[in-house]
This record gives C-alpha cells, sequence and structure tokens, in this order.
C-alpha cells in the first residue's frame, strides 16, 4: 500500500497518485531501489541502505509506523518546496560559475534528501502490510 495526503490525512493512493509520486519523488515504479527488483525494505533487511532505519522500527506498532510514514512524506514534500521556490539558496558569490556550482549543491542535497525520505516511508509503509497479512 503506498499513501499519499489528502489535507493532513493519509490515504490509500491509487496507481496513478502513486506513479505521479514516484515521478515527482525520484523513486522507481513499485518503489525498487534498483535494476534487480529490490525494495528498500529488502535492500535493509539485507543490511544495505537503511539498514539501521529498519532495525530501529521493527518494534513499532502499525499506527506508529503510519504517522512515521506520513511525517516523512511531508519533509519529502517541504523539501521538494524548498527546491521549487528556492529556499534556502544563499548567496555565495558573486561569480556566476560559482554561485551556479553552489546553488547545484544545494538541488542536489535536497534531492537526496528527498529521495532517502520516500525510501524510508515505503520501509514503514511496506512493514504495515507485512504486520496486517500477519508477518514480524
Amino acid at each position: 500500500m503506498l499513501c499519499s495526503f489528502k489535507g493532513s490525512d493519509l490515504v490509500e493512493s491509487s496507481p496513478e497518485l502513486s506513479a505521479n509520486f514516484r515521478a515527482k519523488f525520484g523513486t522507481s515504479e513499485g518503489g525498487l531501489l534498483n535494476g534487480k527488483g529490490q525494495t528498500p525494505l529488502h535492500v535493509a533487511e539485507t543490511g544495505g541502505r537503511h539498514a539501521g532505519f529498519l532495525r530501529q522500527r521493527l518494534g513499532r506498532t502499525s499506527a506508529e509506523l503510519l504517522s512515521e510514514a506520513k511525517t516523512l512524506r511531508q519533509r519529502a514534500v517541504e523539501h521538494q518546496d524548498k527546491i521549487t521556490n528556492r529556499i534556502g539558496y544563499s548567496k555565495v558569490s558573486d561569480d556566476p560559475i560559482i554561485q551556479a556550482r553552489a546553488d547545484g549543491g544545494r538541488t542536489r542535497h535536497l534531492q537526496k534528501e528527498i529521495e532517502n525520505f520516500t525510501q524510508q516511508a515505503e520501509i514503514c509503509e511496506e512493514l504495515v502490510q507485512r504486520k496486517a497479512t500477519g508477518g514480524p
């Protein structure tokens, strides 16, 4: 279940909305991290990226996990807003080349944060799915 927001409420999304969210926030179809068909949860379970994040969340309830997923997705939206509205892009230099390099670095940082938040939200949501089907 991939979730989105309606107002401040977390709601299950349609496949079209999920695809739009993934396209906007940098994850591939089905929440895959790579071409090997691995979800962020699978990668974390095998000791890869976000393994520590996963360990810290294993004992949490479904409600806590959904709340955290909602917060993480909100943070991704806030970071996208910072890119769109150029929030936090301070003047570094009068030289346009140096300024462009600094702005590019800020954008790359925010995009990476969006990717992290989105993957972590997917981990929380997939854990909730497992709990609902009787998994750990």
